[in-house]
């Protein structure tokens, strides 16, 4: 046989095959959409508790080598103010295994299918297409595997929307998407958005870099693992009557790790930096943490919290725990307090223009003996296990703070705010030595606690739990019956 004779039969298989394919993926379209819609709005209900959101495929279009599929996002009572609650996507969906569109950019991997959806001009969406004056304002690309692993690229376009005295101008987001029933891994960004009010008292707050990062998998408890980030260049806030305020860097970072059948659990919140007025006033992080977590009671809280949501979502008069959840709570209590968890604020630090301040909280629990009431001091020595506090407080960290509400109010006088912070934070370090909660090192306030087998020691001084008790109650003007 002639090479063109050989090169046209390989053509011909070539192009059966994939015809095939295309044909057969075309048919598993047909039955994997409505699971997949299934599946999307149980957690739309899990999520939306008793919400009338629902999502539903109104029709699919299937071909050869493409389908076009419709689908409708009923937005239900959410959408009680607009002039419709539906929302309508439209799909173009490649068969695989070859999608011509993956071809002509050489990505070869077989794949189950590829599709670009836009959303469709509605009554309730028009607005939207004219504020992207004239684009897509929304492009969805997924590239879905055999393995039913779907890559997802998002973008909303850059909107400008001005309706008499409300101005919004927004820089538009992408965002990158990974997931399967196991795993999902994404990012996504905006570089600016702004909203304006104009008017007598006019308004403005805007955002700058905005940053989303996750990475997570599914555990052997069914709870997502992994870690997560939301970080914000700059926030401004410019309020009728205040002076513009602006915060920079914030961020919230969390993890949570399974080792066994325990978690573990990290958040970090951070603001780098807070002006007013163009006047630095300081920085804050707060840095919590949870270890032995027993992993199915977290996930039994979990459930009855949503349980209950979904009650009061239907019958707001309802009040209290039915005397089943009532059972399923204890239970899952019991079971997190098993495994002796532990509950930290590693760090809180506050920055002032002159000092910093710093707190650290460890609380240890334990299981207490489960039966009749238990008198208050008893009941904690028998949940908390352990309590370690330290404070550190400048003097000068008082003062800042006091010295401040001259800037919030220019009606005052600021050398006189100042004596009276003086005076303020003198008066707050003599009471608090006096009463015995700190001592002086320098110029800062300290405090020490530790509680552990019924003795608590403040400040070197170990005295019982019952005393220690009594003697906050005297100091709180109402006192602690010990019997």
């Amino acid at each position: 046989m002639k090479k063109t004779g050989i090169a046209a039969v390989v053509l011909l298989v070539a192009g059966a095959a994939v015809t095939a394919g295309a044909w057969y993926t075309g048919t598993q379209l047909e039955t994997l959409l409505p699971e997949k819609i299934a599946e999307a709005n149980q957690e739309l209900a899990r999520q939306l508790p008793g919400s009338e959101v629902q999502l539903s495929l109104t029709s699919l279009e299937r071909g050869v080598f493409s389908s076009v599929a419709r689908y409708q996002l009923d937005l239900g009572e959410l959408a009680h103010e607009w002039p419709a609650s539906e929302l309508v996507l439209v799909e173009h969906i490649e068969h695989g295994p070859l999608p011509l569109s993956r071809l002509s950019t050489l990505r070869l991997l077989p794949v189950l299918s590829h599709s670009q959806t836009r959303l469709e001009e509605t009554a309730l969406t028009a607005p939207w297409f004219r504020q992207a004056e004239g684009g897509e304002p929304l492009r969805i690309q997924t590239t879905l595997g055999y393995d039913l692993e779907a890559s997802v690229r998002l973008e909303v376009a850059p909107l400008r929307f001005a309706d008499g005295e409300t101005h919004l101008s927004f820089s538009g987001f992408q965002g990158e998407f990974e997931g399967s029933a196991e795993q999902v891994t994404g990012s996504g960004h905006f570089d600016r958005l702004e909203l304006s009010t104009l008017g007598e008292q006019p308004t403005r707050v805007g955002l700058q870099g905005l940053q989303v990062v996750f990475d997570r998998h599914k555990g052997p408890s069914g709870l997502f693992l992994g870690e997560q980030s939301v970080t914000l260049e700059r926030l401004d806030v410019h309020w009728p009557g205040l002076e513009p305020l602006v915060l920079t860097e914030l961020a919230q970072r969390d993890r949570l790790s399974q080792t066994d059948d325990l978690l573990a659990a990290d958040l970090t919140l951070e603001l780098a930096g807070l002006s007013y007025a163009e006047q630095p006033l300081g920085a804050l992080r707060m840095d919590w943490s949870a270890r032995d977590l027993n992993a199915g009671a977290i996930v039994a809280l979990a459930d009855l919290i949503a349980s209950y949501a979904e009650t009061l979502e239907s019958d707001p008069e309802h009040e209290g725990f039915s005397h089943a959840q009532e059972q399923h709570l204890k239970a899952a209590l019991e079971s997190l307090l098993d495994s002796r968890p532990s509950l930290s604020l590693d760090s809180l630090s506050l920055k002032t223009a002159n000092a910093e301040s710093r707190l650290s909280l460890q609380l240890g629990l334990s299981k207490p003996a489960m039966g009749e009431a238990l008198p208050p001091e008893v009941l904690i020595q028998q949940l908390v296990s352990r309590l370690n506090l330290q404070l550190d407080l400048p003097k000068v960290s008082i003062r800042d703070l006091v010295g401040y509400q001259a800037l919030f109010d220019a009606s005052l006088d600021p050398q006189a705010v100042a004596m009276e912070a003086d005076m303020l934070a003198e008066m707050a370090g003599d009471m608090a030595v006096g009463m015995e909660l700190a001592t002086l090192q320098g110029d800062t306030l300290q405090t020490r606690l530790d509680y552990a087998d019924g003795q608590v020691t403040l400040n070197g001084q170990t005295r019982p739990l019952e005393e220690f008790l009594a003697m906050l109650g005297l100091l709180a003007g109402g006192g602690v019956a010990i019997e």
